[in-house]
């Protein structure tokens, strides 16, 4: 009798890291009594009010965020979100977003962030949990991280093909207002990059291009194919065709062992012979360094020479 309620329930709970609510389970057929019966006998684990977990399932923070999702009434948000995307500096947090106003404080491990604008179309899902779109989690994570952390999650998505400029313009255009969080700064980056063809696809080539429009200095052409007579040479990360300056982000976790170096080695000399200057920009260049970094960038437009940062 009770067979089908459980095998149900299993199957959906399958599906959802082992994790379901109290009324998928009385859609499944369990009555009161029932689901009182297997959390007595330890069948299913509470989890939150109204929300339960099959006996045996393992704790992860995907187990976890569904049940935060389900017994908040919302969606993965943040950081949160940003992992599920698997977005740099998104660190496995549990964190939801609700438009629910709940009567009782926020259960202990969960990062709770109510609002009263989340647009239908602002969340989706992903691995089967729900959360924010990619435009509202980078909207998001805007208000909660560094301006440069946020650069970075932005031109990873962007490069990922998770987003796309337009598209965080809608949402922001959607979503912003005056004093919310995170939209000045969203608003800035878009613009930095609005007319760029490549983005930045590591976090030194970001924090080398925020450091450049920091700078008031041309906006170089991203991802560049160069070729010489014998066919293509490289693909630099910055490059000034008019000043025929090549930028290279290196850090050592491309850039080191015998073929890396060799390879290194052959490029530099094939850029080099069709005139071009590389600069070699590493991670001590865009952080103690960075002034004189600027300087020897700067010193290749003699016209821009008056812009100095602050």
């Amino acid at each position: 009798m009770h067979r089908d309620p459980d095998r149900t329930i299993a199957r959906l709970a399958a599906r959802q890291f082992g994790v379901f609510t109290r009324d998928q389970a009385a859609s499944a057929g369990h009555s009161t009594w029932m689901i009182r019966h297997r959390l007595e006998s330890d069948r299913w684990i509470g989890l939150h009010p109204g929300v339960y977990a099959m006996a045996g399932t393992s704790a992860s923070f995907h187990r976890d965020e569904i049940a935060a999702c389900f017994w908040s009434k919302g969606v993965a948000a943040g950081y949160a979100a940003g992992h599920l995307y698997g977005l740099p500096g998104c660190d496995p947090r549990i964190e939801v977003l609700t438009t629910f106003k709940r009567p009782v404080m926020p259960r202990c491990g969960i990062v709770v962030h109510e609002t009263t604008r989340l647009p239908a179309d602002q969340t989706t899902t992903r691995l089967g949990i729900p959360v924010t779109t990619p435009e509202r989690t980078f909207m998001d994570l805007c208000a909660l991280m560094t301006e440069r952390q946020a650069a970075i999650a932005i031109d990873n998505g962007l490069y990922r093909g998770l987003t796309s400029i337009a598209d965080l313009d809608f949402c922001l255009y959607l979503t912003a207002k005056r004093g919310r969080r995170g939209c000045g700064v969203l608003r800035r980056l878009i613009r930095q990059r609005e007319k760029l063809a490549e983005y930045p696809n590591s976090p030194l080539e970001t924090i080398i291009f925020e450091m450049i429009k920091r700078a008031g200095l041309p906006t170089p052409l991203l991802q560049f194919s160069i070729f010489d007579s014998e066919g293509f040479v490289a693909r630099p990360d910055f490059f000034y065709p008019d000043t025929k300056l090549v930028i290279e982000g290196h850090s050592k976790l491309w850039h080191t062992g015998t073929a890396a170096e060799k390879n290194d080695k052959q490029k530099h000399e094939r850029l080099s012979r069709l005139g071009l200057t590389v600069l070699y920009v590493g991670w001590a260049d865009v952080t103690r360094y960075q002034n004189q970094t600027i300087d020897r960038i700067r010193s290749f437009f003699p016209l821009e020479s008056a812009l100095r940062t602050p």
